[in-house]
């Protein structure tokens, strides 16, 4: 089912319960179905993707509903066009990666490159978080070739690897149920998900 038309006017009602909602980065935008719910809730988003096609496609989407406050970013994950954006924007306090990992040639990299990108704690504020959504190891390589993927998903132990590799805290990997991965081509696959934080002492990216 699609979900409520007001879906908007109820996650910006939940926005004052977010410690920090200035900035959202959504890492691989794609066609950009996830603006919808981070629009309401966050005072800017970033949406960066490679494919110059897809950005045209979630542009469309956010005139479409209105959403005025996202910028967009045609670059890579780990390019300097994206940083310097965020650099911009004072830092992220929210960078969500979903199901992009698994096409990335150089998997770590990525989330050292998203993880610099989070803002530092700051008075009242803590650090930035980092959210990436992507797929347990399956076998499916139907869906593999399908997609271009590069990767047969990550297990809890890799991505929680790739978290400390960044310097980030508090990572830990949840689960997401079936009933919540909608009905696409990918939805019998077993999904979750890795939170992270930037620490207090982590050291200042360096420039791209």
């Amino acid at each position: 089912p699609e979900p409520p038309r007001e879906l908007g006017a109820s996650l910006a009602a939940l926005a004052p319960l977010l410690t920090s909602a200035r900035v959202a980065v959504d890492a691989g935008t794609g066609d950009g179905a996830l603006l919808e719910v981070l629009s309401p809730l966050f005072t800017s988003v970033i949406a960066v993707d490679r494919s110059e096609a897809r950005l045209r496609a979630a542009r469309t989407r956010a005139e479409r509903h209105a959403l005025g406050n996202v910028t967009f970013v045609d670059d890579e994950l780990d390019g300097g066009k994206l940083a310097r954006a965020v650099d911009d924007a004072g830092g992220a306090d929210l960078v969500f990666a979903s199901r992009v990992l698994h096409h990335a040639p150089q998997p770590e990299r990525v989330i050292k490159a998203l993880a610099g990108l989070l803002a530092a704690p700051r008075w009242g504020a803590p650090g930035g978080a980092l959210v990436v959504l992507d797929y347990v190891p399956h076998d499916d390589l139907g869906l593999k070739d399908a997609q271009a993927d590069l990767w047969l998903g990550f297990s809890a132990e890799e991505l929680i690897s790739f978290a400390k590799s960044a310097s980030l805290d508090r990572a830990r990997v949840l689960p997401i149920p079936q009933a919540f991965r909608g009905d696409g081509p990918d939805r019998d696959l077993d999904w979750h998900a890795l939170v992270a934080h930037r620490p207090a002492n982590q050291p200042e990216r360096e420039e791209q």
